[in-house]
């Protein structure tokens, strides 16, 4: 082989430095010397079989390790899972007191107040529902022995985050168990001088439906105060507000009061216990901690558990596929088309920049963020109320609800 003169130069002037190196990388192996190849074969072979031994042993310590987090971490979820026996209610997970501690704080509202508001999620009303803790509340089961009968108003709030026509036929369907008022709470940054909207929600116009100002506390307040004026009360009207978490209760408050006289997110489990707020000399508001009825998985999309404690969100993004409209989705993400929920956030991630080192998707991430976007409305969707009067389940006697057109005036 001839080497080209530039090249043979260089190659001969490394030599000359000690910078050529001409060893070969490759392991030569034990030298083939007859009188030490064979102990130096089994010494060689020892510490191999040593490794392998150690690498194992490491190996089988770091499963325990990991089986003992799995463990410890599956047993904080549980303990973080509130359940109570009374009504087989669980309440949202929070620190303060024992299991019973949240239905102890929905008792103490319910044997408190005189007229209790239950607050429900316009976009899923009958998902926010209870209807056999509105059994017991009319029952008196909830309430002392020598308590009055209370009385029930539907809250149906968040009416800004369906159409009209929809506000229009749950409020239709609702009043033929309840009274039930429509609002929209405000979202107002400032911390008083909170505005106040006159008249009904269902007659306002979409203007004011969509500012930021609150809709519909004219409607209520008259409704209190015509139910204080009728049954005689002297002191203050006792007002409680129940129902799912992060349904709007403390916001509702707020807007009443014009102030923010309670903390109010959309976290739910703000509220850890009773708080009390005097609107004014004739009403007292009665705020409380948010109670999951039940042990519904759909609870995650109610936004009624923290996305945080979600041990797996991707199973809850296929239950959002199966509500929302394929083409909405890929509208909202800028995406192509998908057939199931991994290939669809396989395709968000990619679309939102969420990869792990190496450019693996983070899937699970991705289900989060597609979370927080429903629980923060920007994926549309809403249940639509139902049509034929025929197919409504009567959730009370019929007497029950004859004696609220006395006490209360809630035209529609």
């Amino acid at each position: 082989m001839v080497l080209h003169k530039p090249i043979f130069k260089m190659n001969r002037k490394s030599g000359k430095n000690g910078t050529l190196s001409r060893k070969s990388s490759k392991d030569p192996g034990v030298p083939n010397l007859s009188q030490f190849k064979a102990g130096m074969c089994r010494q060689l072979l020892k510490k191999q079989n040593q490794m392998a031994h150690e690498a194992e042993k490491w190996q089988q310590l770091r499963d325990e390790q990991s089986e003992q987090r799995r463990l410890m971490i599956s047993k904080a979820t549980d303990n973080n899972r509130i359940e109570i026996s009374d009504d087989n209610a669980c309440s949202e997970a929070g620190s303060m007191g024992s299991r019973s501690w949240y239905f102890k704080e929905l008792r103490r509202v319910v044997d408190t107040a005189d007229v209790l508001l239950i607050v429900l999620d316009a976009r899923d009303p009958m998902g926010c529902r209870s209807i056999q803790l509105e059994h017991k509340i009319m029952d008196g089961q909830l309430s002392g022995p020598s308590a009055i009968s209370k009385r029930i108003v539907f809250i149906l709030n968040k009416i800004d985050l369906v159409p009209r026509e929809v506000a229009d036929g749950w409020l239709k369907y609702l009043r033929k168990s309840f009274p039930t008022v429509a609002f929209k709470a405000s979202t107002q940054k400032q911390r008083s001088n909170l505005t106040l909207g006159k008249g009904k929600a269902e007659s306002a116009s979409d203007a004011s439906i969509d500012g930021s100002g609150c809709v519909g506390a004219d409607q209520l307040l008259q409704l209190l105060k015509n139910y204080s004026r009728n049954r005689n009360i002297k002191t203050a009207l006792s007002v409680g507000l129940i129902g799912y978490p992060n349904t709007g209760k403390s916001s509702i408050i707020n807007s009443l009061k014009r102030c923010r006289a309670v903390h109010a997110g959309s976290t739910p489990g703000l509220t850890k216990s009773v708080q009390e707020v005097h609107l004014d000399g004739k009403i007292r508001l009665l705020d409380s901690p948010g109670v999951l009825f039940n042990d519904d998985e759909s609870n995650v999309l109610r936004n009624a558990i923290r996305i945080e404690s979600i041990e797996d969100p991707c199973s809850v993004v296929a239950s959002v596929l199966d509500r929302v409209p394929s083409d909405q989705l890929r509208s909202l993400y800028g995406i192509g088309t998908f057939t199931n929920a991994s290939e669809f956030l396989f395709r968000v991630a990619h679309a939102r920049g969420k990869l792990k080192r190496g450019g693996i998707p983070d899937l699970e991430g991705t289900a989060r963020i597609v979370l927080y976007d429903w629980n923060d409305g920007r994926i549309q969707f809403w249940a639509e109320p139902p049509v034929d009067v025929d197919d409504i389940v009567n959730c009370e006697r019929p007497q029950i609800v004859d004696q609220f057109s006395k006490s209360f005036v809630c035209t529609d």
